[in-house]
């Protein structure tokens, strides 16, 4: 079949110039049982079928010009190119849309798709079983893409990860990836390319920019700065720096040899320590720091044992944030000393040295 044979056109329905006495209003039911009118539900009634001599009624031209008006309007409406919007005197008649039914939406261009059997919901209302004519097709503008989107059989674009991506696929590292024309004066020309390789080139007499500020071309550069025989002109050669600073044999011959300075094993074995209370000195000696709390005259330890009776030993008492003159240190040894206090004490600080 073809276009050309698509019937004529209703340009207006049957009847629809009849007079008001000869179209009848076809109702869902006959309203006067027995009476010739024809409805919808019965068409002719039976009464119509039957000889006028045996007690029958003609059928009525008004009748038939009523069907063939109402079915000719329907068809011109088809005819026109028109979706008919939501009924729902309609659907409840047939028992609710089938599936894929589509009518027309309130706002001209809008358009419905059932998506469930017997559907009694209303288009656009919230849990309806309907869903737009173009829900998955991508608008012109707002629209989502979800996925890539494959430009022939070369190039794709993504929006994984967070950021808009290009995909070409190619094996040859000059291959462009991404080609920019203008068409000033309605000449098309090539003005930048991102190759597979990264590289980017500008063509013709443009430039890149940063914040305003143009960025030197290669040759530009090579114009402005120097070049290898200036440089080594302008600076010290090698044998003028060696006429100019120390050897190593003067160097040693000058300064410390080797050997003279600390070790590390020395200066471990007279500083290190592991416990922040003691302060290890040159010279075999040793400084204890540290606190007791709560006390009150007895014996004091020290956190580690002298090898001999401390040279000397400073004890401040403290209690309410005052210090105390009154206390008394007596019989020390490589491990403690005995402190005689007057009452108690919130705490005592220590300082005491000694040989380790």
């Amino acid at each position: 079949m073809k276009q050309s044979d698509f019937p004529e056109r209703f340009a207006k329905p049957i009847a629809d110039s009849a007079s008001a006495g000869n179209l009848a209003t076809i109702p869902a039911t006959q309203a006067t049982a027995g009476d010739g009118t024809a409805s919808v539900s019965l068409g002719f009634p039976p009464e119509t079928f039957i000889g006028r001599s045996a007690g029958g009624v003609p059928p009525r031209g008004q009748d038939m010009n009523g069907f063939l008006h109402r079915l000719s309007a329907v068809l011109q409406a088809y005819q026109a190119g028109m979706i008919g919007q939501y009924d729902a005197t309609f659907a409840s008649g047939i028992g609710g849309y089938p599936a894929g039914a589509v009518v027309a939406g309130a706002t001209p261009g809008t358009f419905w798709v059932s998506t469930a059997e017997n559907n009694m919901t209303i288009p656009g209302a919230n849990g309806a079983a309907w869903q737009n004519l173009f829900a998955n097709y991508l608008p012109l503008a707002g629209g989502k893409l979800q996925g890539s989107l494959a430009i022939g059989n070369a190039y794709s674009f993504d929006g994984a990860g967070g950021y808009s991506m290009l995909y070409r696929l190619s094996s040859v590292a000059s291959d462009g990836v991404l080609d920019v024309y203008s068409n000033v004066g309605g000449t098309r020309v090539n003005v930048a390319r991102i190759s597979a390789d990264g590289s980017i080139a500008i063509f013709g007499g443009g430039h890149f920019s940063e914040n305003g500020q143009q960025v030197a071309t290669q040759s530009w550069a090579s114009g402005q700065f120097a070049t290898p025989s200036w440089v080594s002109s302008q600076f010290a050669t090698s044998a003028w720096v060696s006429g100019q600073f120390a050897t190593s044999s003067w160097v040693n011959g000058t300064f410390e040899r080797a050997g003279v300075c600390l070790t590390l094993s020395n200066y471990n074995n007279d500083f290190a320590t592991n416990d922040d209370r003691i302060i290890n000195l040159p010279y075999g000696n040793m400084m204890q720091c540290f606190s007791v709390d709560n006390v009150s005259s007895g014996r004091i330890t020290f956190p580690v044992a002298f090898s001999a009776a401390p040279q000397s030993i400073l004890v401040q008492a403290v209690t309410g944030g005052v210090i105390s003159h009154y206390h008394c240190v007596w019989e020390p040894d490589a491990a403690g000393f005995t402190l005689n206090l007057y009452g108690s004490y919130n705490a005592i600080y220590v300082e005491a040295k000694g040989k380790k």
